[in-house]
Parts: structure tokens; sequence; C-alpha cells
């Protein structure tokens, strides 16, 4: 189980980098969720992809269900470093196993909160973070592609303000 669940993970990360929506849509139960593929297909302008990925597998809900929090570096194109890229995927058998992208019942909900607020996933999550902070401080490349994406996606906005004039 746990190679097979390693290999999904593995599958569904290239496969988002290179925005192949037919794979993508084979690994998780509601396929609809890439149909439209241009959010994917902006973001690989930059992801070029995941390198040492680890996944922390734990018990799901119920039998056959598994939640999997995924640590990986990314390679950002013009980045120098390679920050840190956390996901937490619920996995359910359906002949295969597959991510559950799709509305999770109450109970998994709880379940899956639960499990994220847990000492060690909060551990990691903290880890991340520092990580990103640490990056944001020491490299300037990866800054200004932080701050490339933390801008709003609109252009309505960019009457200036008075806060600009300061």
């Amino acid at each position: 189980d746990v190679s097979e669940i390693n290999d999904l993970v593995s599958k569904y990360l290239t496969a988002k980098v290179a925005c192949d929506q037919a794979t993508l849509q084979s690994l998780v139960t509601d396929p609809t969720e890439f149909d439209d593929m241009s959010v994917l297909e902006s973001s690989a302008k930059y992801l070029k992809g995941f390198e040492d990925t680890t996944c922390y597998l734990a018990d799901g809900y119920a039998e056959g269900e598994y939640v999997v929090v995924e640590l990986s570096y990314m390679d950002i194109a013009d980045v120098e470093s390679k920050p840190l890229d956390i996901v937490t995927f619920y996995i359910n058998k359906d002949g295969s196993y597959k991510i559950d992208n799709g509305e999770l019942s109450n109970a998994q909900l709880s379940y899956l909160n639960s499990f994220k607020a847990s000492k060690d996933i909060q551990d990691i999550y903290v880890h991340v973070k520092e990580n990103t902070e640490y990056l944001l401080d020491t490299d300037k490349t990866f800054r200004a592609f932080y701050d490339l994406i933390s801008k709003p996606a609109t252009t309505e906005n960019t009457a200036a303000t008075p806060e600009d004039a300061q």
C-alpha cells in the first residue's frame, strides 16, 4: 500500500508540472477539477518540478482511506533556492488508490482536521514556514518570485493610492 500511495503522489506531482490533464484526471476522484487547466498552465510557467519528495502516511477515517502529507522541494524557474512545498492529500481506494479531491464527509473532514492539528504535523508546517521565511530573507531570486505571485491577479486595482505617494 505504501509504495502504491507514494507512486500515486509522485505521478500526481509530475502530471501537475507537465499539465498532463488526462493523467491528473485519472488520479483523482473528481476529474472535473481538471477540466479547466488554465491555473495549472499558468503556474507551470514557473514550476519546473518537485525534488526529494517525502510522504508521511497515516490511516484515514475508514479502512482503505489514508491521509498523506507530501513534503517536497520545488524547482522554480529563475529561483536559486528550492523552497519547501507541503500538501495534505486524502486518499481512498476505489479499485485503485485515488486522491479524494471531492467533498469529504463531515466525519472524514473532522478526522482530517484533527490529524492536521496534531503536534507532529504542526511541527512540519512550522518547519516549512520557517524555511520560507529564511529563503525570503536570504535569496533575492526567491523574494522576487514570492512578490510576483503574491500580487493580485487582476489589473483592476492598479490606480495609485494615497499610500503609494508616501
